[in-house]
């Protein structure tokens, strides 16, 4: 006597059906998409970019200020400006001083 022959059903067994339902239930979700950057401002520039010459700028990260000293020659003399800024804030300190009989070579200043 030979033994039966068994065969199995078309499709999927049923371990076959549990594991593919089983890895549905556990797959993450898809990331949602990032959201597209905002365009880079355009910017204009009327004049003259160069007139002011950065003679120094300080940044401290720990408190987040920055202070930049710029001149500028101008007729009989040199302008100095001051700024001091605070990262994340709308308050700035400014000094605008007029230097006579001054003028500036190679960002320094010179008598």
């Amino acid at each position: 006597m030979s033994a039966p022959i068994y065969r199995r059903a078309a499709g999927p067994s049923k371990y076959q059906q549990w594991q593919q339902q089983n890895q549905a239930a556990q797959a993450p979700a898809p990331a949602p998409a990032p959201a597209p950057k905002p365009a880079a401002p355009k910017i204009k520039i009327t004049g003259d970019a160069e007139l002011w010459t950065t003679l120094q700028q300080i940044t401290d990260t720990s408190n987040g200020w920055t202070k930049t000293t710029r001149a500028m020659t101008v007729p009989g003399g040199v302008l100095i400006n001051t700024c001091s800024r605070k990262k994340g804030s709308d308050v700035a300190a400014e000094a605008l001083v007029f230097v006579p009989r001054v003028r500036l070579r190679d960002g320094k200043i010179i008598e």
